[in-house]
């Protein structure tokens, strides 16, 4: 009996959550983010604004890829790598890991999740979160790298992994423009196969330095 009564709470909590999500993502659609106050999404969802505050700390919380998980997965997933493994292919492994967590996570409701990193990108107010969560987790990338040996001064490795991470943000926004109809781990598998080749880049850098 206990075990039903919990998976009705569990199955209530999950329907609240997705219809404050909903309600919420309407009337950003409707007024924009920043005119839009909890105590309205709370109505809108036909619960009490007391009820709002216990699942969401705030606005921001509405949307998906939550800050501190997205660090965790990635701060994990470098963690169980094997040990001397060649960096990048740490941080590729990991991305491409996360990526396919934020389609599963995603797909108990693609629509909303769709129209919540569609705001992310377009929405000057919530452009900012995104640009948040990209900067955590290349911090998050770069320092699990160093914790595994590799010197905090290795530009050549840094700077690839802010180029997988900027990979990672094109995979996004390229899943968001196909309404989801292609894989997210696809998608950023063809962008990091897509990033320059190193004769390419230093064909860039030696052009230049030389003038021509």
């Amino acid at each position: 009996m206990s075990g039903s009564s919990s998976g009705r709470r569990a199955d209530h909590r999950l329907a609240t959550d997705l219809a404050l999500r909903r309600a919420a993502f309407i009337l950003f659609a409707e007024r924009g983010y920043a005119a839009t106050s909890t105590d309205d999404i709370a109505r809108a969802a036909g619960v009490s604004p007391r009820t709002f505050f216990n699942y969401f700390a705030a606005k921001e919380a509405l949307f998906f890829l939550p800050e501190q998980p997205l660090a965790g997965v990635l701060a994990a997933s470098i963690g169980a790598r094997p040990a001397g493994e060649d960096p990048v292919r740490s941080v590729t492994v990991a991305s491409i890991e996360l990526f396919r967590l934020i389609e599963t996570v995603i797909a108990t409701d693609r629509d909303l999740g769709l129209t919540s990193l569609r705001l992310m990108l377009t929405d000057p107010d919530c452009r900012p979160f995104l640009e948040r969560r990209r900067d955590l987790a290349e911090r998050t990338m770069w320092q699990s790298l160093v914790s595994r040996g590799v010197s905090p001064a290795d530009l050549s490795c840094r700077a690839i992994v802010a180029a997988v991470v900027a990979a990672g943000w094109v995979a996004l926004a390229a899943w968001v423009e196909c309404d989801g109809l292609e894989s997210l781990g696809a998608l950023l598998a063809r962008c990091l196969l897509g990033l320059p080749e190193p004769a390419r880049l230093a064909a860039g850098v030696l052009g230049e330095a030389s003038g021509s």
